[in-house]
């Protein structure tokens, strides 16, 4: 297909879906990223009668509408793959030696919602929204996680038994859609501004108090969602619904990114 063929690679061997005759894996021209074809579809995740943060929807489920097949990042970015395209970045010298990543095969953390949007302008890449993210996380799933959390996810456990290393991508096993680490390993920003309605889903506080001294910058400025759990998360926090909001110039070892890409 010629639209495709403008900015990727189809994958040898990999296949074509037949639905909308797109390949089911290709490499993005110019940054390498592989990416895994995401196809357009509905999701109804059950909501229990007792959870009020999914008050308001009718029914007892809440819809996942993705209109038109996309492509999602089958890993988190590495540190490798954001050294192409930034290599004079440096990570904020606070953090700890251990929370930094430094091979290839990290995935990329210590970055903000803000220094992501170079990388992107730089590949031609985009984040992913929350739904196009949830969506795509479950694979189908109605259930928290895909799989068993110890199989599919690197999280607190994995990071204490290891001795407090971080996870390379890839490591465990991916969801019916072909991706890697969506549950664990670092969290991942998404596209969205947090307000009540950016989910379409399950909703979490995201009021931010300024306090004087902080490094808060001052007047309103928005949050931006990340989604799933990282290396440090608990297992119920490994959840398909599981997401927070930050300051988009916040930086944090635990958050990373996946990036997206329309046909």
């Amino acid at each position: 297909m010629p639209g495709i063929l403008e900015w990727a690679t189809p994958m040898l061997g990999m296949g074509i879906d037949e639905s909308c005759g797109l390949p089911l894996e290709v490499v993005a021209r110019g940054s390498g990223i592989v990416m895994r074809l995401i196809p357009a579809g509905v999701l109804d995740i059950p909501v229990p009668p007792d959870d009020d943060s999914d008050a308001g929807y009718t029914g007892g489920v809440r819809r996942l509408h993705v209109a038109k097949p996309f492509y999602l990042g089958k890993f988190e970015v590495t540190f490798g793959e954001w050294r192409v395209v930034h290599p004079g970045f440096t990570i904020t010298h606070f953090y700890g030696a251990d929370e930094v990543p430094t091979q290839p095969r990290h995935a990329m953390s210590c970055v903000s919602w803000w220094d992501v949007q170079y990388y992107l302008i730089a590949t031609g890449l985009r984040l992913p929204t929350a739904i196009e993210w949830e969506f795509a996380c479950r694979a189908g799933t109605t259930t928290d996680t895909y799989g068993p959390l110890e199989d599919v996810a690197w999280f607190a456990e994995d990071w204490q038994t290891s001795g407090g290393s971080l996870p390379l991508v890839g490591l465990k096993r991916p969801n019916a859609f072909g991706l890697h680490d969506m549950l664990g390993g670092v969290a991942e920003w998404c596209a969205d501004v947090a307000t009540p309605d950016a989910t379409g889903a399950r909703w979490y506080d995201a009021t931010w108090e300024y306090e004087p001294g902080t490094m808060s910058p001052p007047g309103n400025v928005p949050l931006r969602l990340f989604w799933g759990g990282s290396y440090t998360s608990q297992e119920w926090e490994c959840a398909a619904s599981y997401v927070r909001s930050t300051l988009p110039h916040a930086r944090d070892p635990t958050i990373g990114f996946r990036v997206a890409r329309n046909p």
